[in-house]
Formats: C-alpha cells, sequence, structure tokens
C-alpha cells in the first residue's frame, strides 16, 4: 500500500503530495472506509539505527459501508513486529464462535 498522508511516516525522503491525492481518490471513487487500528502506529519500519530509520503506516483495514453494516463490531489490530520489516495485521471481525462437539 501506500501513504495516504505525509504524516504516516517518519523518517527519509518525503513522498509526493501528488501520489497521495491519487490513493487518496482511489479511496474515494470505490468508496471504501479505513477501519482505524489498535496498537502501533507504524505497520512498516526500515533499519534499526536511528539516524537512518524510516517508519511508515501502510497497512490498513479498508471496508465499504455495507460491510460496515455486516460487521459493526470488527476491529483492526498491528501486531508486533520483531524479525521482519512489517508488523502482521488482524482483522477481529467482532463474532464468537462457539465449537460443537458431534
Amino acid at each position: 500500500m501506500k501513504l495516504l498522508f505525509s504524516h504516516e511516516k517518519q523518517g527519509g525522503r518525503l513522498r509526493g503530495e501528488r501520489g497521495m491525492e491519487a490513493f487518496r481518490a482511489i479511496f474515494d471513487a470505490c468508496n471504501l472506509s479505513n477501519l482505524g487500528f489498535l496498537g502501533h502506529w507504524y505497520t512498516w519500519e526500515h533499519d534499526r539505527f536511528s539516524h537512518t530509520n524510516i517508519k511508515e503506516c501502510l497497512g490498513r483495514g479498508l471496508a465499504t459501508a455495507a460491510w460496515q453494516d455486516m460487521f459493526p463490531k470488527s476491529t483492526v489490530s498491528h501486531r508486533v513486529h520483531s524479525i521482519f520489516d512489517y508488523c502482521s495485521l488482524l482483522l477481529d471481525i467482532g463474532f464468537a464462535f462457539k465449537a460443537s462437539l458431534l
């Protein structure tokens, strides 16, 4: 994914506003909403040294209004990463399933 806004990046070279505007236009054209998230803000990190570290919020949960109506209690969590550059995203649709024994 790409950045939606410049504040979603820390460190490194600035991203072009034109690319972010185009990405936001796709969201609008598809009527997608950002589901928000729980947990750490940045989903991608490059380099562990403070002077060269780059962090970006690249992963996000997107949904249409119809999907949000079907799953109103859904949440997206940014999981802590350790050995990979990206943190995983966990989508919880808000249902509790009970396993039945036959």
